[in-house]
């Protein structure tokens, strides 16, 4: 397998790679040049992990030199790794949560694909990928394909019937961008936020795919197997666990922060009704930012009803000690909860 890892895992180290990329399309060359020129030669830079600081020193740095403000290409630049996304991966990005995979790509059939960017924790696994294709192929989709470790299935899917694994994957939704990226040199750019309700910790990734299809209509049968040796701060992560106020109406709670999702599970001892569809619960910090739940199971039981909620907060967000849940049951009952950091 013909790949390249980085074993240096320095955000610095990491960013110059992805200055030096030439397939951003979207970037102007005089911008991309003066990053590259300016970035090369601050080696405060090799010290420094947040992202946004390191755009902030760049900015300065190329004012100053040229006399010129690329501040809003400087900031999309380094927000670009995934095209499918979302507020809180963003957060955990920009403090150096992420890794950058430097491989070749795999080819077969005159087709390369490689992965480009990961970030992995609890509940997310976001993988961005590159396609080198044809100067006639405008569209790419992995059509059918597998990602595992060592010991289990964390994704797999398959355009046929009768195919069975004794146990389902680890991963129980995914979201692609709608419209992969075209760069230059016919690299297309796609990433997949895959969710789980609990990611595996381990150390490298396999993924095997076996059919592609372009265009839309075209089925390319191949044989294209990658492999990313995972990062070490992946596998140290830590959820922060949140303890609620008391309430009377809670059975049972489950309550925790990734870097990229808070998670709320709660047994309630009322049972919703459809008041709870138009009037939706939210979350609030102490600063009275609004965080809309993005709720993904309920459930009445006998006598008791399930909720599991997501927002779209990380662990690098500011002003997360405490939360002020709000879940509108029923017209009779509208359930108040603080969420203190444990």
């Amino acid at each position: 397998m013909n790949q390249m890892y980085n074993s240096n895992n320095d955000i610095s180290i990491r960013l110059q790679e992805y200055f030096k990329n030439d397939f951003n399309d979207e970037i102007p060359f005089s911008t991309k040049k003066a990053i590259e020129n300016t970035y090369l030669k601050i080696e405060i830079l090799n010290k420094i992990r947040n992202i946004k600081r390191i755009a902030a020193i760049i900015i300065c740095a190329i004012t100053v030199t040229s006399g010129v403000v690329f501040a809003d290409n400087i900031v999309k630049y380094i927000s670009s790794i995934f095209t499918s996304t979302t507020e809180s991966i963003d957060i955990a990005t920009q403090n150096g949560y992420v890794q950058n995979v430097n491989m070749d790509f795999v080819y077969d059939k005159d087709i390369g694909i490689k992965v480009d960017n990961v970030i992995m924790d609890e509940s997310k696994l976001d993988i961005s990928y590159l396609y080198k294709v044809n100067d006639d192929v405008d569209k790419f989709e992995l059509y059918e394909y597998t990602i595992k470790d060592n010991d289990n299935y964390i994704w797999y899917r398959f355009n046929y019937e009768n195919f069975i694994y004794e146990n389902p994957p680890i991963i129980t939704g995914m979201h692609n961008s709608t419209n992969p990226i075209r760069l230059e040199n016919n690299i297309i750019k796609e990433s997949i936020l895959y969710s789980s309700n609990e990611f595996p910790k381990c150390k490298k990734l396999f993924i095997e795919v076996d059919k592609i299809r372009l265009n839309n209509q075209d089925i390319v049968e191949g044989n294209w197997k990658i492999e990313v040796n995972l990062d070490d701060k992946f596998n140290e992560r830590e959820k922060i666990i949140y303890e609620p106020s008391y309430n009377e109406h809670i059975i049972n709670s489950e309550i925790y922060l990734t870097e990229t999702t808070l998670k709320v599970s709660l047994e309630l001892d009322e049972l919703y009704d459809d008041f709870i569809i138009s009037n939706p619960p939210f979350l609030e910090n102490n600063l009275k930012k609004q965080y809309s739940s993005q709720l993904y199971n309920r459930e009445n039981l006998e006598k008791t009803s399930i909720f599991n909620f997501e927002f779209e907060i990380s662990k690098y967000d500011e002003n997360i000690d405490t939360f002020y849940l709000t879940i509108p049951i029923n017209e009779e009952v509208i359930i108040r909860i603080e969420l203190n950091k444990k």
